[in-house]
Parts: structure tokens; sequence; C-alpha cells
């Protein structure tokens, strides 16, 4: 379906399509969508649901900005219901690990928790494809699903789930800038917590996401930018940093300097005697 409306919009785009112009892939566009909606409601199976939202995906980067308040209404309320379901199945094959016979089916587990990694990753895109497309006016959506992703930060849920429910707080910050200020108390804390994580996905998500409050958060984050510079120290500094693993989550701390450099005045000179301090790591780093 992606590829249909792909080609019908690039035809159009290059006058190939005689006597159909935005209006014909609008007409498309709202035939494919709601029809993947309602299919996704109704599909029981985990791999099958996470294509369907990768398809349901590349349809909105195709041509998502026609879509009406009420077609975001439905994917919002049908991403609801995926992590719902998801989540219950999760628990439902945790609660099966700890049965007898859980050795002949752990290979069968863990390739269902791998689908289903799948559906929350698919679910990330969605929700920063919509960020992206509306910005701001897609927060009061945003404030619905705040109650279903503020347990993926839980130490308690896998990496993939945790640096999902990051990224996505870093797509708003960098694309609501001032209109999601509000949100910094509650999220912030969680971005400096996992600055310390163990895995490097992890940390490259959180001081990418410390980076876009430094550049966007003007006098909220300010406060909070010698604790910033903490974390993003403990990263530049961490003994592997310039390994293949690391070096993203690295490369993410320094441009995160960059970043609070052009927070002001009182900022540049935290970040001068920061530099002072740690020169000489600087350095070996390089």
């Amino acid at each position: 379906m992606p590829e249909l409306l792909r080609y019908a919009k690039l035809a159009i785009e290059k006058g190939l399509a005689q006597g159909r112009d935005g209006s014909y892939i609008k007409e498309l566009f709202d035939y494919i969508v709601p029809a993947l909606v309602e299919a996704l409601h109704k599909e029981p199976d985990t791999e099958t649901c996470a294509n369907m939202l990768d398809a349901l995906n590349e349809c909105l980067e195709i041509y998502g900005q026609v879509l009406d308040e009420n077609q975001v209404r439905s994917i919002v309320d049908e991403i609801k219901q995926v992590i719902t379901a998801s989540s219950s199945r999760k628990k439902e094959r945790a609660e099966r690990t700890n049965a007898e016979d859980f050795d002949a089916e752990g290979e069968l587990l863990k390739e269902q928790n791998e689908q289903e990694e799948e559906v929350f990753d698919q679910v990330g895109e969605i929700l920063g494809t919509l960020v992206k497309t509306f910005k701001a006016s897609f927060l009061p959506f945003f404030d619905e699903l705040s109650s279903y992703i503020m347990p993926m930060w839980g130490k308690d849920k896998t990496t993939e789930e945790r640096q999902i429910a990051i990224c996505i707080f870093d797509d708003m910050a960098e694309q609501c800038r001032e209109a999601a200020l509000k949100y910094y108390d509650t999220y912030i804390p969680f971005l400096l917590d996992a600055c310390n994580d163990e895995n490097p996905d992890i940390r490259q998500a959180a001081v990418y996401g410390l980076g876009v409050c430094a550049e966007h958060g003007g006098s909220v984050i300010k406060p909070l930018v010698g604790e910033v510079l903490s974390r993003l120290n403990f990263v530049i500094r961490h003994p592997n940093a310039l390994q293949p693993d690391n070096i993203m989550a690295y490369d993410n701390a320094v441009s995160g300097l960059g970043k609070v450099c052009m927070g002001g005045v009182d900022w540049r000179l935290q970040l001068s005697f920061y530099l002072r301090l740690h020169a000489k790591d600087l350095m070996n780093l390089s």
C-alpha cells in the first residue's frame, strides 16, 4: 500500500497522471490509512502487526500532512490499543518463563519477544512521524499517550523499550521546542539517569535528548546545566568511549557540549570551567 501511494504521488508530481491532481492522492490516502488502522485493530499476529505499523508509518511519511484531526485521533487510539495488547502479551510470556516447561518453549518465547520489540519500535517511528509532521499541534495527543509511554522508561523494561521511550521524547523536544518546555520537569530526570546506563544505545539517546534540551530549553534548563555537564562528562570519559559500540553516544555528548555554548553567558562560564577541569581527559580522547 505505501508503494501504491508513493508511485501515485510521484506520477502526479511528474505530470504522468493526466487529469489527476493532489486531490486524487488525498482520496487514495483516505482509503488506505483508515483501512490499515481498521485491519491493525483486528490483527492477532504480532509479526504481521509490526509489518502493518511499518506500512502505516510509510504512508504517514509520504503524505501524512493531509491527515485531519479525526484521522489522527483514530491512529492515536489504535496506538494505545497496540501498546496495551503488546504489554499484556509480554506479561503473559514473563509468567510462562516460570513454568516447568519453559526450557521446551524458551526459544519460541524469545522469538515472540523479539517480534514484540519490533512492534514497539514501529510505534515509536509512527509517533516520531506524527510529531515531525504536526509539531506542537500534536501535543494534546501526546498528553493522552503519556500514561502509555511513561511505563516504558522503567528499568524493569527492555533496553529496546526504554530507548524507544527516550527517542519519542527527543523527537517531541526537538520538533516542538518552546511548546515542549512544560514536559522538561517530568522527563529530564529520566534523561540524566539514563546517561549512566550500561547500554550504549540508551546513553546515546539520552545525551542526544540533553543536547536538544540545552539548545531549546532556555531558562527552564539553565538551573540544571551543571548536572547536564556532569552527565555529558560521564559519557565522554567512558573508558571505551571511542569503541564502535560507544562512538555515537560519545559524538552526541560532544555535540551536547557545543549546544550548551548556545545557552547564554552563564552557561559558557560553566562550560569554560568544565573544559579547564577536564582538558587533559578530552585531549586523551581526541
